[in-house]
């Protein structure tokens, strides 16, 4: 899941900060398809990486985003997606390197 490359992580202004990097990713934001529901366990469908606790804004930017840009693949099922906090070890799976 480790993302290696990443051009667009936020529309924030404190995202052009030369200390801002994949690495120092602290927060985030999962987007969950509940129609993917199985034993319990619903698929993550987007991550969205943060460098500071997600605002209100930031989840009301990133529904618009999923409902309006073709580009995430979601505009069709955009309503029913549930957008949460991600945990520690979520923010750690999508931005840290695997260990070798």
């Amino acid at each position: 899941m480790y993302i290696k490359n990443i051009e667009k992580m936020s529309n924030r202004k404190d995202n052009t900060d030369e200390t801002h990097s994949l690495n120092t990713v602290s927060h985030g934001l999962i987007v969950l398809d509940p129609d993917t529901l199985n034993e319990g366990m619903v698929d993550i469908v987007h991550f969205c990486g943060y460098w500071s606790p997600p605002t209100q804004d930031d989840i009301n930017h990133l529904k618009e985003e999923l409902k309006t840009d073709e580009e995430f693949g979601l505009t069709e099922i955009a309503d029913r997606l549930i957008i949460q906090e991600a945990t520690p070890e979520t923010v750690d799976m999508y931005c840290r390197p695997p260990e070798e």
